[in-house]
């Protein structure tokens, strides 16, 4: 955790040091997200079933140049996560699906290398930073045929479903068209998101896809 902490410094200085940068490039981006949970109980995994559920993100990114190709891009995202659960208890098959939703600061390198005059290939690396913001997880019995709609709570105690805190790895590739880009990451969680009750004995960390379309803004 210190080691990761280090890291995210030192591109948050990068990030603010860069000001000598001659441009900075504000793209709008948007998409879809497949998402999943990563867990494990007393050191067994137990996310063998779960099924990925999809959403959605949007946001911006900036890019601050550095030298020649390479550049620090970050931004803000709304991420839309989530995955689906099945169970049969006694002959009953229960589905329990989580939808949450972040609010997410990729602190990443840039390296960009052109294609031809118009055609330019990006590939990304490096750590975001999240933070919880709302969910809910919905539960279907079929047996009874009901559904059960509750919100997901936040917080620390054995009565919270999450914390709010998330952090990971992000590696992605997108291909540019004059100001269009379309492209496609994966997040690989890193943070343990179960409350502080259930630390010891249990884990859970977010893994997702992301396939998205932005638009550059022109600059002055």
């Amino acid at each position: 955790m210190k080691k990761y902490l280090q890291l995210t410094g030192l591109l948050i200085g990068l990030l603010f040091g860069s000001s000598q940068a001659s441009a900075q490039e504000l793209t709008v981006v948007g998409g879809i997200t497949l998402t999943n949970e990563y867990a494990q109980v007393y050191n067994t995994i137990v996310s063998e079933n779960n099924l990925w559920k999809s959403g959605y993100h949007i946001g911006v990114e900036m890019d601050f140049p550095l030298v020649d190709d390479l550049a620090i891009q970050t931004g803000l995202q709304l991420q839309k996560r989530g995955y689906s659960t099945f169970d049969n208890i006694f002959g009953e098959e229960i589905k329990t699906s989580f939808s949450t939703h972040y609010l997410v600061v990729p602190l990443l390198a840039r390296y960009q290398a052109r294609i031809n005059s118009q055609l330019q290939l990006q590939a990304t690396f490096g750590p975001y930073l999240a933070m919880g913001l709302w969910g809910k997880m919905i539960s279907e019995e079929t047996l009874f045929d009901t559904k059960t709609i509750g919100k997901v709570y936040w917080g620390d105690t054995e009565d919270d479903d999450y914390t709010r805190p998330d952090m990971g790895f992000r590696l992605g590739t997108s291909l540019l068209y004059e100001n269009y880009r379309i492209g496609i990451s994966y997040d690989l969680g890193l943070y343990n998101t179960m409350p502080t009750a259930f630390i010891e004995d249990m884990k859970s960390q977010h893994r997702g896809w992301q396939l998205m379309m932005g638009y550059t803004l022109p600059g002055k």
